[in-house]
């Protein structure tokens, strides 16, 4: 068996090119399966974060799509998501949905990236903002750790099964990880707000790592030369 990893584009030429709001610390998090990838979580965290008088802004990009198998969530779950932005205020920027292209502007004038994430199937949202030198706060669930790490970025270690999956299948399972989650986030934002030279730091080697192990050339010849290895 061969595994080839997805490849990824840098999307800047260098960390120092990246436009960065200097009175304040931005945080974005992207994706439509919201309570799936511990948006509820986010929004949670922020909330404490902001009533400490944090210099933090918020950005999500999520139709706030509930009910999935991870978070068995309903529309109550919805409707207080919207009540807690609502009381956020100007401190978060919500959109329902935008194009690729402007998501991937916004990744390159963020701060840190979130994907606290219940369950995914990879994480590709981590690869581009890590390409745009973002680094990412993510759970320590399925592919993730693959790509991030406390070098690049932060990890939140969560409870998980045999297959690195999180317990997610009980309430009791659900709440556990919800609660570690938003704890994790509020201490790791804490940190990130008390030392922001670890932004530039690890936004610096997460975009190195995106030009030396994830060239969409080398993943090619690789593709490539397992063709010609079957063909000849």
């Amino acid at each position: 068996m061969c595994v080839i990893t997805p490849g990824q584009r840098p999307l800047i030429s260098g960390y120092a090119d990246k436009t960065l709001d200097p009175r304040r610390i931005s945080f974005v998090f992207v994706g439509g399966d919201f309570f799936r990838k511990g948006g509820m979580e986010v929004l949670e965290a922020f909330s404490q974060i902001l009533d400490e008088q944090l210099p933090v802004h918020l950005t999500i990009v999520s139709s706030l799509e509930y009910g999935d198998y991870a978070s068995r969530t309903t529309r109550a779950d919805v409707d207080r998501a919207k009540g807690l932005m609502a009381r956020m205020g100007a401190s978060v920027t919500h959109y329902w949905s935008l194009d690729n292209e402007k998501v991937l502007q916004i990744f390159a004038r963020s701060h840190v990236a979130l994907l606290p994430t219940y369950d995914d199937t990879y994480g590709f949202s981590v690869l581009e903002a890590q390409a745009a030198g973002c680094p990412a706060i993510t759970t320590d669930a399925c592919a993730l750790p693959e790509f991030n790490d406390d070098s690049n970025g932060w990890l939140i270690q969560v409870p998980k099964d045999a297959l690195g999956i999180p317990l997610h299948d009980t309430v009791e399972h659900r709440a556990q990880l919800s609660r570690c989650v938003r704890e994790n986030l509020v201490r790791i934002v804490r940190d990130i707000c008390a030392d922001p030279s670890n932004i530039s730091i690890k936004g610096e080697r997460a975009f190195a790592r995106i030009c030396q192990e994830r060239s969409l050339e080398q993943r090619a010849g690789l593709l490539e030369e397992i063709y010609r290895e079957a063909l000849g």
